[in-house]
């Protein structure tokens, strides 16, 4: 091969080198700058929570398009995912992308407890701390694990700052978190020999998990009817059912409900007890419950388990720390 030949050889080798070189070092950038493991399309509505985050252009934390410090508690449309570096994950929102953790829940209060309950949800889903705070991932269902209708024994209940309520139980050396309207609390050994108590309780415990809470209601006869009740009418509904009046039925609330009956030391409540909560936004005397026994009391509110009439317990932080010492007893 002639020497002039072999140096345009040469000459268009170097280029093409050259040329493949800087397509891998482009590459090479943009893979960087962005380091994309996957984008895909992605259905859902989320609540964002932290406003400590920022929308982007593109899931790569460049070229901000605005703060999400004004968004919060909005709901939003996510329409796709992305894997960015260093290991973030970005979804995709009509104002940009965000950092999926923006719509992340935290726990708010965490109680340790003691109860057999009773796993009452058909293919519920278990968790390794409460759905949707940061980290959480599915582990099993009660139905994987042969579950339904078993009892467990609950450790602990925590509360997420959307109000929703989760139960921990230990199974097999493993914790699990269960949404607490899957479980009932075993109550078998607390029925008392006062025949008024009970007759009030079993009017009550009727309508455990199948009237949601309603402000204001239950204080005409279709109300009660519909069994709409809010907790004050509730209270004064099982005891009226019981033979025992309240006072007038269209004025009952829990400021009424408080001087009823004669007052008790909380230390020495019993069954049958009424008692009172407080709470910075709602204000004093903001919620009343009728007590069963073991710290557990039957009530009807938004932030029971069963969103009404269901049952809750003192060892919960949520109630403890709003509960303002104030007991009345009602049958004596």
């Amino acid at each position: 091969m002639k020497k002039k030949y072999q140096n345009k050889l040469y000459m268009l080798l170097s280029i093409s080198l050259m040329v493949i070189g800087f397509n891998v070092g482009l590459n090479y950038f943009n893979v960087s700058a962005s380091n994309t493991t996957y984008n895909k399309p992605y259905h859902a509505k989320k609540v964002l929570y932290h406003i400590k985050y920022n929308y982007y252009k593109a899931p790569n934390q460049q070229h901000k398009v605005s703060s999400a410090k004004h968004d919060y508690k909005k709901k939003f449309k996510l329409t796709r995912i992305a894997k960015s570096s260093p290991k973030v994950t970005y979804v995709k929102t009509k104002k940009g992308w965000i950092n999926h953790n923006a719509f992340a829940q935290w726990v708010t209060g965490f109680g340790h407890m003691n109860y057999s309950m009773q796993v009452s949800g058909h293919n519920a889903d278990l968790y390794n701390q409460p759905k949707n705070t940061k980290g959480y991932r599915k582990l099993a269902t009660t139905e994987s694990l042969g579950l339904l209708n078993k009892w467990v024994t609950v450790n602990g209940r925590a509360e997420t700052n959307a109000k929703k309520g989760y139960y921990r139980f230990n199974y097999d050396g493993q914790n699990y978190y269960i949404a607490g309207k899957y479980l009932k609390f075993n109550l078998n050994g607390l029925t008392g020999n006062n025949y008024k108590i009970e007759k009030a309780f079993k009017a009550g415990y009727k309508f455990y998990g199948k009237s949601p809470y309603a402000w204001g209601k239950g204080r005409t006869l279709s109300s009660v009817k519909a069994h709409h009740f809010d907790c004050s009418s509730f209270v004064h509904y099982i005891y009226s059912k019981a033979g025992i009046h309240l006072g007038s039925m269209s004025n009952a609330t829990t400021f009424s409900l408080r001087n009823m009956g004669k007052p008790v030391n909380y230390k020495h409540m019993k069954r049958g007890d009424i008692f009172f909560f407080n709470d910075k936004s709602e204000g004093a005397f903001c919620h009343v419950g009728f007590y069963l026994g073991n710290g557990l009391f039957m009530h009807d509110s938004p932030s029971a388990d069963t969103g009404g009439v269901g049952i809750s317990s003192l060892k919960d932080p949520h109630w403890s720390s709003r509960f303002n010492h104030t007991v009345r007893r009602i049958v004596y």
